[in-house]
């Protein structure tokens, strides 16, 4: 399953290091043909964007919060209630850098071909 951030046309599919084109079923990325062992590497760019939102709105306690995201994770938070008894939510300043770390997982790959949908 493709998360919505990531951009279809921008996504590069590379099974043992040799490019494939990408079919999809809805939000979902098909990879035919695979075999056990063989190794599936995804590459897309993660944007950064940052929204206003509004706590408690239409109330005395009303507070309007810019929340930055990379991808679909909210990276930071402002304005930071730095309060000695609150704890910093958000600081995620690893989470920013310019590339993300490999994970490797451990997928089931289903036998014969999707006969219906």
């Amino acid at each position: 399953h493709m998360p919505a951030f990531v951009p279809r046309r921008e996504l590069r599919l590379q099974v043992q290091d040799a490019d494939r084109r990408c079919l999809w079923a809805g939000n979902y990325l098909l990879i035919e043909g695979l075999l056990p062992g063989q190794q599936v590497t995804l590459t897309f760019p993660i944007s950064e964007n940052t929204f206003t939102y509004t706590a408690a709105a239409g109330s005395v306690d009303e507070r309007a919060f810019s929340c930055t995201f990379r991808g679909s994770t909210l990276v930071d938070i402002l304005p930071q209630d730095d309060g000695a008894q609150n704890y910093k939510l958000y600081q995620r300043a690893g989470m920013r850098a310019g590339k993300a770390p490999l994970q490797e997982r451990e997928r089931y790959v289903g036998r014969g071909a999707i006969t219906h949908w």
